[in-house]
């Protein structure tokens, strides 16, 4: 009996999607290659005691450190700007695009009051359908 995952469930890409839901496609294992809007180069990852950690693009260095990191999601500073973003695999992608398209498909409605005054509390379910005169 094997252990792990089959050749059929392999993962073989993972997506990086930003605060835009853009989305960045990059194989399984990474390879140096980078593809920036058709143009492809080599992208090396570096750290030493000088410089910390950083990559190398077209023969330029860009300072980069991991702000923060909470599960897949990730923010870092690249060159000193500050990216958001989340690391998914296919699978968990197409659950991320079919929640926000659910979300997308809500109204947003508003409920006026006859006369000003605060709303302490609200006797209805979250969903429940409410009807004038109930």
């Amino acid at each position: 009996m094997k252990f792990g995952k089959s050749s059929k469930n392999e993962i073989k890409k993972l997506i990086a999607v930003n605060a835009k839901r853009k989305r960045f496609e990059f194989p399984i294992p990474f390879t140096d290659a980078l593809k920036t809007k058709d143009k492809e180069g080599e992208i090396k990852i570096k750290e030493d005691e000088k410089h910390g950690t950083y990559l190398i693009w077209k023969n330029k260095k860009f300072p980069v450190e991991v702000l923060t990191k909470n599960q897949n999601r990730y923010e870092i500073l690249l060159n000193g700007i500050s990216y958001n973003f989340s690391i998914e695999t296919p699978t968990s992608y197409k659950r991320l695009k079919y929640l926000d398209d659910k979300a997308g498909s809500k109204k947003n409605e508003n409920l006026a009051a006859p006369m000003p005054g605060k709303i302490v509390e609200v006797l209805a379910e979250e969903g429940r359908e409410i009807r004038a005169g109930l």
